[in-house]
């Protein structure tokens, strides 16, 4: 039951991220760029609910045409950078599980 508690706040944390105003999106996507060694021949793809909003922003990187269900991504070549946030979420998911379960399940 325990599991379940945190698995459904796991995501809960997915699905707000996911639905971020515009603007913290953006403010997001900036801080992210600024701290990657981006070049001219990277694409950036956006979250599809956000693509029509930012697609003529300037980022300093080149916008696909394609779009994720979350997050964003790098296209570099055959490379996919993935900043997409369920991943990034899965990938701290055992860090995450521990936080969680001291914050509810203190004795």
């Amino acid at each position: 039951a325990k599991q379940e508690v945190i698995d459904s706040i796991l995501q809960k944390i997915k699905d707000k991220l996911k639905n971020m105003s515009l603007e913290d999106y953006k403010k997001y996507l900036t801080n992210s760029l600024s701290k990657m060694d981006l070049n001219s021949d990277d694409l950036l793809v956006l979250q599809s609910d956000k693509y029509d909003s930012l697609k003529n922003e300037s980022f300093n990187v080149k916008i696909s045409d394609e779009t994720v269900d979350s997050g964003f991504c790098i296209k570099r070549g055959n490379v996919l950078i993935n900043n997409n946030f369920s991943s990034l979420v899965d990938s701290m998911k055992d860090e995450l599980e521990v936080e969680i379960a001291k914050t509810l399940f203190k004795k």
